[in-house]
């Protein structure tokens, strides 16, 4: 008992002495204030620059893990439908020498949130990869691609971006191990 330590604002600083549950409940109770009354499950939010004040959110977290907003006024609304095709074929000129066309394209069929609204069409990737297979693992290859990347609304959290065209070039080794 002679390392037990009651004291509940740890100003001994001390490596010897271990503080007591209720010294130790005592500190943490008086690090954060706040409200005096809170929203079960919101998520907590700092007030003022000190780092020491909370105060309720409009956010709640279930006891499943799904967002919410507290209230109809809200701006939170979360949920898209989308689907993504992605296809390659390795086409053998030699048994060394290999080109593979592929193809990518992400498309949104339904975007409710507020956030980044982007629906239709969202990507498309089309490409020709060259790869010569020194051995199975070393393979050097070249790879040249035209892609579409379709822009965003302007939304409150984001800025208004227009579609892209463009060409992608690359080359490199591939190891695999």
């Amino acid at each position: 008992q002679a390392n037990k330590d009651t004291d509940g604002t740890l100003a001994a600083n001390s490596d010897t002495k271990y503080a007591s549950q209720k010294a130790v409940k005592t500190y943490a109770d008086t690090k954060i204030s706040g409200d005096a009354s809170s929203t079960d499950n919101a998520v907590v939010r700092f007030n003022g620059t000190t780092g020491k004040s909370g105060q309720n959110s409009v956010i709640i977290i279930d006891d499943n893990g799904n967002i919410l907003p507290t209230n109809a006024s809200s701006n939170l609304n979360i949920g898209s439908v989308s689907f993504n095709v992605a296809t390659e074929r390795d086409l053998l000129l030699t048994q060394k020498l290999i080109i593979q066309p592929y193809l990518d394209i992400n498309m949104v069929l339904s975007d409710d949130s507020n956030y980044a609204k982007k629906t239709g069409l969202n990507s498309v990737q089309v490409g020709l990869e060259t790869r010569y297979e020194i051995n199975k693992k070393v393979m050097p290859f070249m790879d040249m691609a035209y892609g579409y990347n379709k822009g965003v609304q302007e939304t409150a959290w984001q800025k208004a971006s227009s579609s892209k065209n463009e060409w992608f070039y690359g080359a490199g080794i591939r190891f695999k191990f």
